[in-house]
C-alpha cells in the first residue's frame, strides 16, 4: 500500500510538471505571435527616410519632370496623376476654327464641330457633324498627359470623298495639344488637320508620306454634364 501511494504521488508530480511546461510554451508563442502581429514603432534613427549623422539623405517624395512646364527644368511634385488625367476624362461639345486664310478658309472660319468623348483608358472617340455622315464622320484617337491639364491627342479619320463619300480619300490625321481650365468645364488648344492620299487596292491606305492638303487651327470645347 505505501509502494502504491508513493508511485501515486510520483506520477501526480510528473502530470503537474508536464502540464506546466506545455502551458508554459502556448503562453510563450501566444506572446510572440501577439509581438510579431503588432507594429513595432521605429526609432527616429533608424527610419530609412530619416538623415542619419553626417549623411545628406532626405525624405523622398513622388515627382515627375514635364518638359516645357510652367517650371522648365524642375521636377514638380505628383499629387494624383489619376485624378490629374481625369479632367480631360468625359463628354465634349467642340468646336474647330481657322487661325489663318488658307485654301477655302478665312481666319476664324468654322472647319469642325461635334462632339468628342476622352477615356479614362488613353482612347478617344469623336462624332464629326462638320463633315457628312457618308464621308466618314466618325473617328478615333488615343491621348496621352503632357504637364498639369495638358494632353495630347493623336486622331485617325478615314477620309472619303467630301461630294460622294463613295471613294477613299486617304487617312486623315488629327494632332492637337489642349489644356483644360481650373473648373474643369472647358479645354483649348491648338488643332492640326492632315490629309493624306492613299488607296487600299495597292496596299496605301495607312500612308502617311503623300500630303494632299492641311490646316491648321484652334479648338475649343465645353463640358457636357449629367445635370
Amino acid at each position: 500500500m505505501k509502494r502504491t501511494s508513493t508511485l501515486k504521488t510520483s506520477f501526480a508530480l510528473v502530470t503537474a510538471t508536464l502540464g506546466m511546461g506545455v502551458l508554459g510554451a502556448l503562453l510563450a508563442t501566444r506572446a510572440d505571435a501577439g509581438c510579431g502581429d503588432a507594429p513595432r514603432k521605429q526609432s527616429p534613427s533608424s527610419s530609412p527616410l530619416r538623415p542619419q549623422s553626417g549623411a545628406g539623405l532626405g525624405r523622398f517624395a513622388p515627382a515627375v519632370y514635364w518638359a516645357g512646364s510652367y517650371e522648365d527644368g524642375a521636377f514638380n511634385p505628383v499629387v494624383d496623376t489619376g485624378a490629374e488625367n481625369a479632367a480631360i476624362v468625359g463628354l465634349w461639345e467642340f468646336e474647330v476654327r481657322a487661325t489663318v486664310d488658307e485654301g477655302p478658309f478665312r481666319k476664324g472660319d468654322l472647319i469642325d464641330w461635334g462632339l468628342a468623348t476622352w477615356h479614362d483608358d488613353g482612347t478617344e472617340i469623336q462624332f464629326s457633324a462638320g463633315r457628312p455622315y457618308d464621308a466618314g464622320d466618325v473617328c478615333m484617337g488615343v491621348w496621352r498627359p503632357t504637364g498639369p491639364s495638358r494632353f495630347h491627342l493623336n486622331h485617325i479619320a478615314l477620309g472619303k470623298d467630301l461630294g460622294t463619300g463613295a471613294t477613299f480619300d486617304g487617312l486623315t490625321n488629327i494632332r492637337a495639344d489642349v489644356k483644360v481650365n481650373a473648373a474643369g468645364n472647358q479645354f483649348t488648344g491648338s488643332y492640326q488637320i492632315i490629309q493624306y492620299s492613299g488607296n487600299p487596292a495597292d496596299g496605301t491606305e495607312f500612308d502617311q508620306s503623300s500630303v494632299q492638303y492641311q490646316f491648321i487651327g484652334a479648338v475649343a470645347a465645353w463640358r457636357v454634364t449629367a445635370n
